[in-house]
């Protein structure tokens, strides 16, 4: 499974709460928030190759009959931060500078922690991404950042009570086979 979109925003949403700007998904129609803001834009998510077939089986706790069939599973997202100023690109510096703090704090770590996410700062440069915008240079800069994520789901299956196998020898039917518990 890939990580809950409400598991990103609401560390997105912390993040832009605790360095004072607005923040919205980039690279959507309509209106941006004033500036300066914060963007985001998930670049990839993936489930991780090696944990796609991690799988557990145990007996049910409430019903001895049935098992309980645990997948584990590890995925990981890749997230830009972008923050925007028409004007004062000392603003988005200082607010870049901000959220790499505000990420490796003990209040980043907790709310990471809360959403069942790792952050990994995996670009810690705070690169120049200013664009032209028809008339006018829009001052941004921004750095990247992957959540890893861990999932368990639980399947709950019924027990096998008997297993029947259909027994042929050279195209004559014999008496099946049936095993029970």
């Amino acid at each position: 499974m890939i990580i809950p979109i409400t598991n990103i925003t609401a560390i997105i949403e912390g993040l832009a709460s605790d360095i004072g700007l607005v923040f919205t998904r980039a690279d959507q129609q309509g209106d941006h928030p004033a500036y300066p803001y914060l963007s985001y834009k998930i670049i990839n998510s993936q489930i991780e190759n090696p944990y796609q077939n991690i799988r557990e089986v145990e007996e049910n706790a409430i019903d001895s009959t049935s098992a309980d069939v645990k997948l584990y599973q590890k995925s990981e997202t890749i997230v830009s931060l972008s923050f925007l100023d028409i004007n004062r690109i000392d603003r988005i510096y200082e607010a870049a500078s901000n959220a790499l703090n505000f990420l490796k704090s003990i209040e980043g770590k907790e709310l990471a922690t809360t959403n069942e996410i790792v952050v990994q700062i995996i670009s810690p440069s705070i690169e120049d991404r200013t664009v032209y915008q028809e008339s006018f240079f829009e001052n941004k800069i921004g750095f990247d950042i992957r959540f890893d994520y861990s999932d368990l789901y639980t399947q709950t299956i019924e027990g096998v009570e008997e297993i029947t196998i259909e027994n042929e020898r050279d195209g004559v039917a014999q008496p099946d086979i049936i095993i029970t518990e």
